[in-house]
């Protein structure tokens, strides 16, 4: 078992969640 791929894979997905989010309040201003 990989668990530290999927820890790695989380933390990814949820760094580019919170780029978009940046992102999207910088265009909504």
């Amino acid at each position: 078992m990989r668990s530290d791929l999927a820890y790695v894979v989380c933390v990814i997905l949820m760094g580019l969640g919170f780029l978009a989010i940046i992102a999207i309040a910088m265009l909504m201003q």
